[in-house]
């Protein structure tokens, strides 16, 4: 399994390459524009069943997890083909709750998801502009559950149940987007657009656990971040081409 993801990650750089490179009167295709983009926020559907079977989580995380804003920087050509290196977060609120003869029980719980696609365009129009990507990503769920003893203060006493990461690797992410093209100029760019980004992040690994304190946790939980996905993107602007072509 490990070998054909790999072989095909390999394959899609090789194809990307040379899709850059196979007119020789237009080898620079990365011509120096790039692009800062936003993600004005997004809803992901991942799996924490397994996690949440565990009382002193208090149910928690949730499934349907919202992600607050993050960024994209991209660097190639805006109309054919450009990397784009992302960075999403999930914050939960904090849940209080009982667990056996405890009653003041706090877990809370985020997540960081980044990592780097590859995107090629495949429709361009002067108000719109559709495409296809597929990329690797990689994921550190933080979640803790403590006994906060409030009863005890000022000795300032924590009893941890939990307090970790959920470390997942090569998660694969395959999407499409549908940019809206704005008239509008900002700060010299060549134009600025927002849109929709659809896509599926499909788990290549089981999760890894490193555990900072609290017992060990008798049977390994899986994070399954295998899951559609949703989001709104603005890309604020792309600069313009150094050459003019």
């Amino acid at each position: 399994m490990k070998k054909t993801v790999l072989f095909s990650l390999l394959f899609f750089f090789v194809s990307f390459a040379q899709s850059q490179n196979s007119n020789p009167s237009k080898k620079r295709k990365f011509n120096g524009s790039w692009s800062l983009a936003v993600i004005a926020g997004g809803i992901h559907l991942l799996d924490y069943s397994e996690l949440q079977r565990i009382p002193f989580f208090l149910n928690q995380p949730q499934n349907l997890q919202f992600a607050i804003p993050g960024g994209v920087l991209c660097f190639g050509n805006k109309v054919k083909s450009f990397v784009s290196l992302e960075l999403s977060f999930f914050q939960a609120s904090p849940r209080y709750g009982q667990y056996l003869t405890h009653s003041a029980i706090k877990t809370y719980n985020s997540t960081i998801l980044y990592g780097m696609k590859l995107n090629r365009v495949i429709v361009s129009k002067t108000k719109f502009r559709q495409m296809v990507a597929a990329g690797v990503y990689f994921a550190h769920t933080l979640v803790v559950s403590s006994n906060v003893l409030y009863y005890t203060y000022p000795n300032d006493t924590i009893q941890y149940f939990f307090s970790g990461t959920f470390r997942q690797k090569w998660i694969m992410d395959f999407s499409t987007s549908l940019l809206r093209i704005s008239t509008h100029r900002l700060l010299g760019s060549e134009e600025v657009s927002f849109g929709l980004n659809i896509g599926y992040h499909l788990d290549v690994f089981k999760n890894k656990i490193i555990q900072k304190q609290g017992n060990p946790i008798a049977e390994t939980p899986d994070i399954n971040f295998s899951g559609p996905y949703i989001s709104l993107i603005w890309y604020a602007f792309w600069t313009k081409k150094k050459d003019g072509v």
